[in-house]
């Protein structure tokens, strides 16, 4: 009878540990469906995200793609524009020098008309002076 009684208690271990075995086993196929799922709504999130950032780079190269060619487009303008104002500066710089020149010419003529004026009427020495005209500074810069 001990050994029925050692084959019942061997059974009775065998029974408890083959349910706890068991219940254990039925947690862990729980716990891998519940890892399982949330897996894969972790890729499906990831899929998102990739797509979000695909379509973020794709933007973002337009957009400097784009800022490239404005940026190109402004600086052949301003190119143009400072060829347009040295030239211009030029221009101006030679005006003024006519005008200098201009302005010297006519105080010339003006003090040989006041000189011949004043021969012809006998009053050489009258005492009357001729205004004379002030070059402007930039003409002697020239």
């Amino acid at each position: 009878m001990a050994a029925d009684c050692c084959k019942t208690k061997l059974a009775v271990t065998d029974a408890v540990t083959a349910a706890a075995l068991d219940k254990r086993l039925c947690t862990m196929e729980e716990q891998l469906h519940s890892a399982h799922s949330e897996a894969a709504d972790a890729t499906s999130c990831a899929r998102g995200v990739q797509q979000r950032i695909a379509a973020a780079e794709w933007r973002i190269e337009k957009v400097a793609t784009a800022c490239a060619a404005t940026v190109k487009a402004l600086t052949t303008r301003q190119e143009r524009l400072a060829h347009s104002l040295s030239l211009v500066k030029g221009t101006a710089s030679l005006a003024d020098a006519k005008c200098a020149a201009l302005g010297t010419e006519i105080a010339k003529l003006y003090r040989d008309s006041g000189l011949k004026r004043a021969a012809h009427a006998g009053c050489s020495s009258s005492g009357k002076k001729v205004p004379r005209v002030l070059r402007p500074a930039s003409a002697f810069e020239n």
